[in-house]
C-alpha cells in the first residue's frame, strides 16, 4: 500500500477508535457526566436569562466593565468578585434540535482530522505502535495541561471534571495511537 493510503486508514480506523472510546468514556464510565448537575430553581434562573440575555455567547460574571487604570474602579471590582458568586455561562437563546445524528457526526469528523494530523505526522517518524501510543498519551496531557488545567485554575472548573477530561483524552489518545502506529507509523528503531 501506498503512504497516502496507509495514512488515510489509519486516520479513518483512529477517528473510529476515538468515538468508540468517547461513547465508552461517557456511557459506561460516565466520564464528565457525573460532575453535571441541575440549577437548583431552573425556571426562575431560565426565565431571567430570557428576559435579561438576548444574544448568544459566553458570559463571564461578575464581569469587569472597567479599565486597569481606574483603580478605584478595579478596586471595586475586585470586593465585588471575592465576596459575590462567580461562573460561566455558555448560553443559547434558543436550545436547538435535539437530533444527536449531526452532532455525532461532527464529533466524528473532528476526531477524523486529529487522527489524521497523527497519521501523516508518524508516517514518517520510526515510532511504531508503541511509540505513537506513548507520544498521543503524552500530547494529550501536555494539552490538557494547557487548556483544562487553566480552565480550573482561572474559572473554577470542578476537579473532577478536568480529571475526567485528562482520562478521557488520554485513554483515547492512546488508543488511538497505537492502531494509528501500527498502520502508519515507521518502523520503531532497533539498537545496533
Amino acid at each position: 500500500m501506498s503512504r497516502c493510503t496507509n495514512v488515510f486508514i489509519a486516520a479513518v480506523v483512529g477517528a473510529i477508535v476515538l468515538f468508540v472510546w468517547g461513547a465508552v468514556s461517557h456511557m459506561v464510565f460516565d466520564l464528565g457526566g457525573r460532575n453535571w448537575s441541575g440549577l437548583p430553581n431552573e425556571e426562575a434562573i431560565i426565565s431571567e436569562l430570557k428576559a435579561n440575555t438576548p444574544l448568544p455567547g459566553v458570559y463571564f460574571f461578575p464581569f469587569a466593565d472597567c479599565a486597569e487604570d481606574d483603580e478605584a474602579a478595579m478596586e471595586a471590582y475586585i470586593k465585588k468578585y471575592e465576596t459575590s458568586p462567580t461562573g460561566l455561562i455558555f448560553y443559547k437563546p434558543l436550545g436547538g434540535n435535539m437530533d444527536m445524528t449531526p452532532m455525532l457526526l461532527n464529533e466524528f469528523l473532528s476526531g477524523f482530522a486529529a487522527a489524521a494530523l497523527v497519521a501523516f505526522t508518524v508516517g514518517s517518524l520510526p515510532l511504531g505502535m508503541r511509540g505513537t501510543a506513548v507520544m498521543c498519551g503524552l500530547f494529550a496531557l501536555a494539552l490538557w495541561c494547557s487548556t483544562e488545567w487553566s480552565n480550573h485554575i482561572w474559572y473554577g472548573f470542578p476537579l473532577g471534571w478536568i480529571i475526567d477530561g485528562a482520562i478521557e483524552s488520554t485513554v483515547g489518545w492512546i488508543l488511538a495511537g497505537a492502531v494509528i502506529g501500527k498502520i502508519a507509523g515507521g518502523r520503531a528503531m532497533t539498537a545496533a
